[in-house]
């Protein structure tokens, strides 16, 4: 705990520093380092089970940032574009597509107006970004930005600084998603560890609990390391 709040107190000193290039990415690195309490909270706790739903959101931002500074400058503009405005775009379509579904199931009362008209768009902003964006297009851009593709390029040989832990980190990404979605899997993994004998039980959350303090170090030494490769800084 001590090697990571000195980690992440680095970490933004570094930003403070450098927060003309860091500005369109820090709120995901905000983002992550808040998440780094909630989850230290849930593991001091022995929440180690709701730790693992809460970090896998973690992770996926984590890769997104580690993504977004992955090339030069021009590949990072690209992607800041891309993250804050083209995907935000198609993201607003299929918000104002529900929005407009849910507002005919509740019969367009007071509630529903209030909830769900300041998601539906325009008529003529709809139809704008769906002369922009169309499925064709959408689907590139979305299978780009996906957590499989997204691990490709972090897990190539051009990417020195990820490359030789990205794929272990996939292993707890997988195991959060299969507990989020409540999946056989998730769920046998929780039955099967409250079905051992006491000690063996012990010894278990143990190990959950180190590897977790271990998960957390792992990503803060990325989220920082990957920063200082795109600073070109030692």
């Amino acid at each position: 705990l001590e090697i990571i709040n000195v980690i992440n107190y680095h970490f933004l000193f570094i930003v403070k520093e450098n927060f003309e290039f860091l500005n369109m990415v820090f709120p995901l690195a905000e983002f992550i380092m808040e998440r780094f309490e909630t989850v230290i909270t849930l593991c001091i706790n022995w929440l180690l089970w709701d730790y693992e739903i809460i970090i896998r959101s973690t992770q996926e931002t984590l890769f997104k940032y580690l993504y977004i500074l992955n090339g030069d400058h021009s590949d990072v503009e690209i992607k800041i574009d891309e993250y804050w405005k083209s995907l935000a775009e198609i993201q607003s379509l299929k918000m104002s597509s529900q929005a407009k579904l849910n507002v005919e199931l509740l019969e367009d009362t007071d509630f529903s107006r209030i909830a769900f008209l300041p998601l539906i768009l325009s008529t003529d902003e709809e139809e704008r970004l769906r002369g922009k964006w169309q499925k064709k297009e959408r689907s590139k851009l979305e299978q780009k930005w996906s957590f499989s593709q997204m691990i490709l390029e972090l897990s190539s040989d051009t990417n020195n600084i990820t490359k030789d832990y990205i794929m272990l980190l996939t292993f707890n990404y997988r195991i959060g998603s299969n507990i989020i979605h409540g999946d056989e899997t998730g769920i046998g993994i929780i039955n099967e560890r409250r079905s051992r004998e006491t000690g063996e039980k012990l010894k278990a959350e143990q190990g959950h609990y180190l590897r977790i303090l271990s998960d957390i170090l792992s990503y803060s030494t990325l989220l920082s390391i990957q920063t200082m490769k795109f600073l070109k800084q030692e």
